[in-house]
């Protein structure tokens, strides 16, 4: 009976989201996609690893290691950007996430909501979007099998988001993401609002914390609601908006990580972990029999990763994703973290004919 007060309120919480939020919602693009220095730098997503608040973002099989804790992220900045930005084909893309970034964790339980600030400058289409998001979400995992090598755990996440999108064609004239703001004008900007209900589930297998699966669908079961408004003013006015409800397909993703085990009169070297990923694998399939031909090879949704760790404190992440490499850096520092990465990014769906960077930032508190 102990842990019933957390079935309780998952399903409280499930039930007032479903008030809330009567439809799912997606964007046409990856606009609203999260974008964490923690899981970048090592280039996967985690599906077999407890990363803290950002598991609310993974597996939430996890959900059943989770221990009990308040996390605070006061600052997570990430932006993404073509060298030449003056180019015909620069893309400039920037999020700031908070100051609503909470979650709090127990055994089995976690729930948290969440704000990311987006702006995008595109030359390739010729656009500029400004962005807000609100995700809130809860979930429950536990352990269904469990011995003394082997452990089998299941979870299930409901998440719910609202996004506000402006959108702007820019003139073409301008030199910069700044001037192209003040060709936007409030009157006659577009506008896109979306809101979504959205079911994830998720598996793992652990064998002595040594050799870990892992299975993550995200939006199981996801339907859309996407309103256009030609203009700011028709939005004041509520009329004029054009509502569309698809499906959106699943995604899912497996990965495998082994943590070999460090002896214990090891001081500076206290721990490492490899793991490889397939993702995007059930959206990836169906728009390939659906959709126009993808220009994307199938690697590209593959990715891997290793992560060092010294003096239990500092982290050294290592990875490839999307067919290009990424680095970053982890510090503890009892309840602070701070996080950094480094990648590089494809901005077309041709691999290696329009690359920028992104560099990511943040700073998490635990209490």
């Amino acid at each position: 009976m102990k842990g019933i007060y957390k079935v309780v309120l998952f399903l409280i919480l499930m039930l007032s989201f479903g008030v809330r939020f009567a439809y799912t919602q997606s964007t046409p693009d990856d606009f609203c996609d999260f974008n964490f220095p923690r899981q970048n730098g090592s280039g996967g997503i985690h599906v077999t690893q407890e990363d803290g608040i950002y598991t609310l973002f993974t597996n939430p099989a996890i959900f059943a290691e989770l221990k009990r804790k308040w996390y605070i992220s006061s600052i997570i900045a990430s932006r993404s950007f073509s060298p030449n930005i003056s180019a015909s084909n620069a893309v400039i893309a920037t999020d700031l996430y908070g100051p609503l970034f909470f979650a709090f964790t127990n055994e089995n339980f976690a729930v948290g909501i969440f704000n990311n600030t987006r702006v995008k400058f595109d030359r390739v289409n010729d656009s500029y979007r400004f962005g807000e998001q609100l995700f809130v979400t809860t979930g429950y995992g536990g352990n269904v099998y469990e011995t003394e090598n082997h452990t089998i755990s299941l979870g299930v996440q409901l998440k719910t988001d609202f996004f506000a999108v402006a959108v702007e064609k820019p003139s073409g004239t301008a030199q910069s993401e700044f001037e192209d703001v003040k060709i936007m004008t409030s009157d006659n900007t577009p506008i896109e609002f979306d809101t979504e209900i959205g079911i994830d589930v998720g598996f793992l297998y652990d064998y002595k914390n040594f050799i870990r699966f892992g299975l993550s669908i995200r939006d199981l079961y996801t339907i859309v609601i996407h309103t256009d408004y030609a203009s700011y003013n028709d939005m004041k006015k509520g009329s004029g908006g054009t509502t569309v409800q698809p499906w959106k397909f699943p995604n899912m993703s497996i990965g495998l990580s082994v943590a070999p085990p460090i002896p214990a009169h090891y001081r500076t070297f206290t721990g490492y972990i490899f793991w490889v990923e397939l993702n995007d694998i059930i959206n990836a399939s169906i728009e390939a029999m659906t959709g126009p031909p993808h220009t994307l090879p199938f690697a590209y949704d593959f990715a891997f990763g290793m992560e060092f760790e010294f003096n239990k404190a500092y982290k050294l992440r290592l990875g490839f994703k999307e067919l290009a490499p990424t680095v970053g850096i982890g510090i503890e520092m009892g309840n602070f973290d701070v996080d950094g990465s480094f990648a590089i990014v494809q901005f077309s769906g041709t691999p290696y004919t329009n690359i920028g960077l992104q560099v990511g930032v943040s700073f998490t508190a635990k209490l």
